[in-house]
């Protein structure tokens, strides 16, 4: 990339590394999203299968010979009614929280499956766009060829840098990064600062291994048949 002074040069780093930033929230933002409406659909799912118990129940009653008319009083119907109404609401409830607690066995993923694959096509799609620009982001000089260590490249210390060069401490960037080298190996544990893993390195490992990630994510939320 061409030569720019190194006080500009951080700034245009600071920026780049907040966009992938962004990057990053946005595809975990997109993941969360996708769980929240898996789990939606097999609450539905689940919703719909728990109301065919008390349907039952309900169907007997109408077509078999002991019709709610054959009570004499209004009073017995309406005990009757209270009772059925009850005995509906705990195998609705009952049923549909077994439902729930089995959503990824095969009895409620046969009648899940085809819009949590829906969805799971949809999914992929929005993060091969956010891959490829997250990748087009981390191809650039900017980060291949970069003044400042990967280990380093993190908002905390940038800004340090900023600072050294503003307050006419350092000429140089490198002198910068000596001097910030220097003062951290000089505190408590700053060593244990220096070794965290940065956005940039985790974001190369994501696209290294994506294919592996997605995968383990379908693991997650999908069961074999």
């Amino acid at each position: 990339m061409e030569k720019i002074k190194d006080s500009d040069y951080l700034d245009l780093l600071i920026t780049q590394l907040k966009t992938l930033e962004e990057l990053v929230y946005a595809r975990n933002e997109r993941l969360r999203l996708f769980h929240e409406k898996i789990q939606g659909i097999r609450a539905i799912i689940a919703g719909v299968m728990a109301t065919i118990f008390p349907l039952v129940i309900w169907f007997y009653l109408l077509v078999s010979e002991h019709r709610l008319l054959s009570w004499e009083t209004a009073s017995e119907v309406g005990i009757v009614l209270s009772s059925l109404l009850v005995l509906n609401a705990f195998l609705f409830i009952a049923t549909y929280l077994f439902l729930q607690q089995v959503g990824k066995r095969p009895l409620v993923y046969r009648f899940s499956k085809p819009f949590e694959k829906h969805e799971l096509v949809r999914l992929h799609t929005d993060l091969e766009k956010i891959d490829e620009v997250a990748s087009k982001l981390i191809s650039q000089d900017i980060f291949q060829a970069s003044r400042v260590p990967d280990a380093y490249l993190t908002f905390g210390y940038l800004a340090m840098l900023e600072n050294y060069l503003k307050n006419d401490t350092v000429r140089s960037l490198k002198e910068a990064l000596d001097l910030m080298i220097a003062d951290i190996g000089n505190q408590k544990n700053g060593s244990e600062m220096a070794s965290s893993q940065t956005l940039i390195r985790k974001e190369i490992d994501y696209l290294s291994h994506k294919k592996q990630h997605r995968l383990e994510d379908e693991e997650v939320f999908y069961c074999v048949n």
